[in-house]
């Protein structure tokens, strides 16, 4: 599967004016900023973020293993890759 976001591990970045924003680990370019007003909420927005591309291969790994095993069947693994095409395919 050719991937279109950007690679490598997407961290969470708090600048000392109190900006956040997700950024490529490697060449610091912003991936995402919130536009949410309230701290939190922000924080949790852009934590679960920051996240996808690991959860991501997870899934991937996951689904892989299954069809391995000869385990591919039932609602959770067929909604996992509808999933993963969801966010995989533009």
């Amino acid at each position: 599967m050719d991937s279109k976001y950007t690679k490598g591990k997407w961290v969470l970045r708090t600048f000392q004016d109190g900006q956040m924003s997700v950024r490529n680990e490697s060449d610091t370019r912003k991936i995402c900023v919130s536009r949410v007003q309230n701290y939190d909420e922000s924080l949790a927005n852009l934590t679960l973020i920051s996240k996808a591309p690991e959860m991501l291969e997870m899934l991937q790994m996951w689904c892989m293993d299954m069809e391995e095993r000869g385990k591919a069947y039932g609602d959770c693994y067929t909604m996992t890759k509808q999933l993963i095409k969801e966010a995989t395919e533009l």
